[in-house]
């Protein structure tokens, strides 16, 4: 898993890079608003470590600009504030989960795998093959063309 971390401590920036890295994870890190890239690909990162309170702007903001952009990245919220009001409001900003400081690696990890689970479901088999025009059922062991929906010729029977 790639993550992008964004917190403007640089002992927590620290650790967190080597908690994930000791996971098997790798990470980008940066420590301002204007250094976090406003548009990005599905594939550039698994999830996001936010912290709220950077020293140019603040991490909600940049959240909804994400989600305005259509951006469906797992964000974690990184965060010394405990108020409910804060959780609540990143929460229907777009946050999928909070993690209060002081942070424990163990569940660092735990909701970083959470959040990637529940963001990227396994995918169902299909039960058939596509070869360009071609489809082949794998239950029935049958072979169709697109453009011939009813030429269906059964094989292996």
């Amino acid at each position: 898993m790639h993550l992008l971390i964004i917190e403007d401590d640089l002992d927590l920036g620290r650790s967190l890079q080597q908690a994930l890295k000791a996971e098997g994870q790798s990470s980008e890190w940066r420590r301002r608003v204007a250094d976090a890239p406003t548009h990005f690909e599905a594939a550039d990162f698994d999830c996001v470590l936010l912290d709220l309170t950077l020293p140019d702007g603040f991490g909600l903001d940049l959240l909804a600009t994400w989600r305005r952009a259509g951006h469906q990245v797992p964000v974690i919220v990184i965060t010394a504030r405990e108020s409910l009001e804060v959780r609540l409001a990143g929460l229907d900003g777009g946050a999928d989960d909070f993690i209060i400081k002081p942070i424990r690696k163990s569940e660092l990890t735990a909701r970083v795998t959470a959040a990637i689970r529940r963001s990227y479901p396994p995918q169902q088999e299909t039960g058939h093959l596509d070869f360009g025009d071609y489809r082949f059922d794998l239950v029935s062991r049958a072979i169709s063309h697109a453009a011939y929906v009813d030429d269906v010729f059964a094989f292996f029977h």
